[in-house]
């Protein structure tokens, strides 16, 4: 840029007026001046970058200048003197923007997933690269601006030249216990985890919003614990045949999330030999637990399906204080089943004789009580039909409707269906444990 000396002090450089170029590290004298006077110094603006705006003014020496006018009248030279320094600051705008987010890295994996909020409060700053070494340089590099994160962790600088800028995190400003786990400067876990960027560039309209910090929470809480054969589908763990299931799938998830599974968690774990799982170290927060209601070593009853819940598979735990929840339990249970036989009952003696045979085609419906306890059986539950089969002896009718434990109840019979046409053979149906062969 040019400095004019302002000879008839009206602030402006006029033409024939002695003038000095800056070199390139911005400097700029004039030489073989009268002493005993003073004179006016005047930025000619029309000779600075393009986007440039002032920052600093002798007149305001150690501050961002507020009339920044450009120009300055020493005080009378002295001889034999250097006279200054009377230094004009000036800072080229861009709109380029650096960013984004602190977050609480609660998984400690090094990245931020569904469920990890960001950390308010925490002060970053922004320096240039003074030296143009891409190398961060304490003491050398300028500080240009301060930023504190929201309340979702978020910051932004904005209003940036081109130009190359390191981004660093002020670690006292972070919760206590806090460790860094993710910088960005390193994919998955940090290992120098040095709380900065290193060199960011930008073009001046560009914006690089990827310059993320996590952190992990200090670990205290555990949850559990235990997932088992609830053979009598009351919900309850009792006696010693109502053992563990081993090789069970449990899930973490971070927050309270409605739908946690293999694609939402951010911890899973298996079953160990007595049913137990187990999910430690963890920081004060919330999560949700799931159980695999279909994993593959769940059980099989005899007709071959997977054992059914018999309680709750997910749960949402608040852990705080380094408290622990142990009460994520979990039983899964056989189907019952209800047959099996509707017969022609020829003799009338109530059971089925040798002769006696089965009744295709009937349809059979299963009821409970809508409201349990009442004794009254108005809710449908299945419907089946039975089938011819050979039975061995004879052709029989074999009805089969799987419920869960929790079906079986006993109490008064269900409605009844009626023959068509008012047919005035007595039909018997025998409910038995198990399917004849």
């Amino acid at each position: 840029m040019t400095v004019c000396r302002d000879t008839n002090n009206n602030g402006v450089c006029d033409g024939g007026e002695p003038t000095s170029v800056t070199n390139a590290d911005g400097r700029y004298q004039f030489t073989s001046l009268t002493a005993g006077q003073s004179y006016s110094l005047v930025v000619h603006t029309a000779t600075l970058p393009a986007g440039t705006r002032p920052t600093g003014d002798p007149n305001q020496p150690g501050q961002t200048c507020t009339s920044c006018d450009h120009r300055y009248v020493t005080p009378t030279l002295v001889a034999s003197t250097i006279n200054g320094p009377y230094n004009f600051g000036y800072f080229t705008a861009g709109i380029s923007t650096i960013g984004d987010t602190v977050y609480r890295d609660a998984n400690g994996n090094g990245s931020q997933d569904s469920g990890e909020t960001g950390l308010p409060g925490v002060r970053l700053w922004l320096l240039a690269d003074f030296n143009g070494n891409r190398t961060y340089d304490p003491g050398v590099d300028i500080l240009l601006a301060e930023q504190v994160t929201d309340a979702q962790g978020a910051y932004l600088f904005t209003g940036l030249a081109a130009g190359t800028y390191f981004v660093v995190l002020d670690d006292t400003t972070l919760p206590a216990g806090y460790a860094q786990t993710a910088d960005p400067d390193e994919p998955n876990v940090c290992v120098a985890c040095n709380d900065r960027s290193n060199a960011v560039t930008v073009n001046g309209t560009n914006s690089n919003r990827d310059i993320d910090f996590g952190y992990h929470p200090p670990a205290r809480g555990v949850i559990g614990d235990t997932i088992w054969r609830d053979l009598n589908g009351d919900g309850l763990q009792s006696g010693p045949t109502e053992t563990g299931m081993a090789g069970i799938t449990a899930w973490l998830c971070l927050g309270n999330v409605p739908v946690c599974n293999a694609g939402t968690a951010a911890f899973a774990t298996v079953t160990d030999s007595q049913g137990r799982y187990r999910f430690a170290d963890l920081p004060d927060g919330t999560y949700t637990v799931a159980v695999d209601t279909s994993d593959a070593q769940l059980p099989r009853d005899l007709f071959g399906n997977p054992y059914q819940p018999t309680t709750a598979t997910r749960f949402v735990v608040s852990l705080a204080s380094g408290a622990s929840f142990l009460g994520a339990d979990v039983g899964f249970g056989a189907l019952a089943a209800l047959g099996d036989f509707i017969f022609y009952d020829a003799n009338r003696n109530g059971q089925q004789d040798f002769n006696e045979t089965g009744i295709g085609g009937v349809t059979v419906r299963l009821y409970r009580e809508s409201v349990s306890g009442s004794g009254v059986f108005d809710e449908l539950v299945a419907t089946t039909v039975t089938a011819d089969g050979t039975g061995g002896r004879s052709p029989e009718a074999i009805a089969l409707i799987n419920c869960p434990p929790c079906l079986t109840r006993s109490g008064s019979r269900p409605p009844p269906d009626r023959w068509p046409g008012g047919s005035s053979r007595r039909i018997r149906m025998r409910t038995v444990s198990r399917v004849r062969r």
